[in-house]
């Protein structure tokens, strides 16, 4: 019990659970409310273009995530974001619209 201590205080354990618990939790809340509402305009409003919609963003299912790393890495660099956290947080759910939003239709 002690070595589990020790390492939680000297390796701030805690605080990068607490970061981690930061970015998740956000990332969630913000992705479900822009998928619930891009779903329910998706399957329930009849318009034209709404299974053609649908079949873009099951599009993004099909690039691989780890694949857009390096790319987005340079892209991110080159802006000059300077906010790690809100770019975390963009990116996170940037990569969770396509299957959050196939599950909720």
């Amino acid at each position: 019990m002690n070595v589990y201590f020790q390492v939680w205080s000297q390796y701030e354990v805690g605080r990068y659970f607490s970061n981690s618990l930061y970015y998740s939790l956000l990332s969630v809340v913000i992705t479900i409310f822009i998928c619930s509402i891009a779903s329910y305009a998706i399957v329930r409003l009849k318009w034209k273009l709404s299974k053609r919609t649908l079949g873009f963003f099951l599009l993004g299912l099909m690039v691989p995530v780890h694949s857009t790393l390096v790319p987005l890495y340079i892209t991110v660099s080159k802006l000059g974001l300077n906010y790690p956290r809100l770019t975390m947080i963009v990116i996170f759910v940037a990569f969770a619209i396509p299957f959050s939003v196939f599950v909720l239709s």
